[in-house]
């Protein structure tokens, strides 16, 4: 009962180790990322040689942004950061102060958001739009588009009975269906898309007329910024007691907007207010306060041809600018180079790149860094094993130590104990203790006295001449012997047990 009871606790640890290990062994992988490393669809390694062709300074940020990290960055102005969001490794408060405090040094910030595309990397950060929030100051409210196809019908209107609709009709409704998921081309799937959209620029702003036919995939959401809402130019408007739509009841990312203000003791009142008041955000070291564009400040430079919806954003802070951009596909290796996009691209780095400026690329949010976080130690398959290790020696070493160990694998042994028991401890104690040559020597002494008293030889001569005596009388034993004795002289091992026989034989012979 011991023995199963043991081995079912061994087996109940080696499984409890497995599941902890499973979720790090995930077969389908995370998803891949906007990172300057990354040479597939959604990757921008294409965009980073493009401008090292084009000899443009670039460097790939791998740390967070410090002031110590942007110390060699700081000696110029004029350069361009390129931030991609949602991501995985979370802003902090301390490193968005730093790196809006570069910006208004003189320097560009380009967010690119997913908010208008559906790329898998996109649902696999941080929340988006509170992000978006915590670095850049905008606030973005989605709005929900009503299709008047998708409303029932009245009752008296025959197509609404179930009874009306065929398997025939099914059957050609699925059909249309595969016929155009088949039609909708490569690239726009891989970027959670079935529809393109082509960009055009505000008349006024730096796109309006280099653009001719720059095309995004498009995941038909509809986002406008929650700072707007004073005049007509969106579909809807805002509250003048929520100006920022902080108190939206559909928008689950409010909750953490909310705490963000909150954890720096800011009162409901000064909440709506925040239109005027500095962003305080709370960091390692306490609140922090951001530098932030003002909330009125924010001018839309690039729109759908075919709606008012904003595809990029902008903003003055201090001597900088800051840039969001909801397509970031545009820059990804399988759209930049498609139709008139790098031209975008070039207008980009024209505008707002100095002549001594860095592009910089965040690879750092997205994964690709040096940075050791609890979250990467949690998820690291190798943590797992390394305590699974330490568990099965620790376990080992206890069963071993309690003898339980040696019970679950032989079994238990007689109860009694006899004389022949004692005899074979004591042999294999010997055996572990003596040297091989001393056992075959007091083996064989015996023999040599006996024959040295016999013929009256020395010790030295005894075995040897005494066996040559004793060969006509006993042929057979004095062969046995001498063959026992010719292999330990060439090295062979001769088992003791045998060796004692035909010596003892022998001896009892000769007496």
């Amino acid at each position: 009962m011991d023995r199963l009871r043991t081995l079912l606790w061994v087996g109940a640890m080696v499984m409890i180790i497995v599941l902890l290990a499973l979720p790090a062994f995930n077969d389908g992988g995370p998803p891949e990322r906007p990172t300057t490393d990354n040479t597939s669809e959604l990757g921008v390694v294409a965009f980073q040689r493009w401008l090292a062709t084009a000899s443009i300074p670039t460097h790939a940020q791998r740390l967070r942004f410090t002031q110590e990290s942007l110390a060699d960055l700081s000696a110029t102005t004029g350069n361009l950061a390129v931030l991609h969001v949602p991501a995985i490794l979370p802003f902090e408060a301390d490193e968005i102060a730093a790196l809006m405090r570069w910006v208004s040094e003189g320097n560009t910030l380009l967010v690119a958001s997913g908010h208008l595309e559906s790329a898998p990397w996109v649902y696999d950060g941080f929340d988006l739009t509170r992000t978006l929030w915590r670095l850049t100051g905008l606030r973005l409210r989605r709005l929900m588009v009503s299709d008047d196809a998708d409303e029932p019908a009245p009752p008296g209107d025959e197509t609404n009975k179930t009874e009306d609709v065929t398997a025939d009709d099914a059957l050609a409704d699925l059909r249309d269906s595969l016929g155009d998921a088949l039609n909708i081309p490569g690239w726009l799937l891989v970027h959670g898309a079935s529809d393109a959209m082509t960009l055009v620029g505000s008349p006024d702003g730096p796109f309006a007329t280099d653009l001719d036919d720059v095309r995004v995939p498009w995941d038909g959401a509809h986002w406008v910024p929650a700072t707007y809402g004073a005049d007509d130019s969106t579909p809807e408007q805002a509250s003048p007691a929520d100006p920022l739509g902080l108190f939206d009841d559909d928008d689950d990312s409010q909750d953490g907007i909310e705490a963000d203000i909150a954890a720096c003791g800011r009162s409901p009142a000064e909440i709506v207010a925040m239109i005027t008041l500095p962003r305080r955000l709370r960091g390692r070291n306490g609140c922090t306060t951001i530098p932030t564009p003002a909330a009125s400040s924010w001018q839309t430079v690039l729109t759908h041809a075919d709606s008012s919806q904003a595809a990029m954003l902008q903003a003055p802070l201090g001597d900088g600018e800051v840039l969001v951009l909801l397509h970031p596909s545009v820059l990804a290796n399988d759209v930049i180079h498609r139709f008139d996009n790098r031209r975008f691209a070039m207008r980009l780095v024209d505008t707002w790149l100095g002549d001594d400026g860095t592009v910089i690329f965040d690879d750092a949010h997205q994964g690709v860094n040096d940075i050791v976080e609890s979250a990467d130690l949690v998820y690291d398959w190798r943590l797992y094993a390394s305590i699974g290790f330490v568990l099965l020696f620790w376990v080992g070493y206890l069963l071993a130590n309690n003898g339980d160990w040696a019970r679950a694998l032989y079994r238990s042994p007689p109860v009694g104990m006899g004389q022949l028991d004692l005899v074979r401890a004591s042999a294999g104690f010997l055996d572990l203790r003596l040297r091989r040559d001393a056992v075959y020597e007091a083996i064989l002494d015996p023999l040599r006295t006996q024959l040295a008293r016999k013929w009256r030889l020395s010790q030295q001569d005894a075995l040897t001449q005494g066996l040559i005596a004793e060969r006509d009388k006993h042929p057979e034993l004095v062969a046995t012997v001498v063959d026992r004795l010719s292999a330990l002289a060439a090295g062979r091992r001769v088992v003791y047990a045998t060796l004692q026989h035909d010596v003892h034989a022998l001896s009892e012979a000769i007496r």
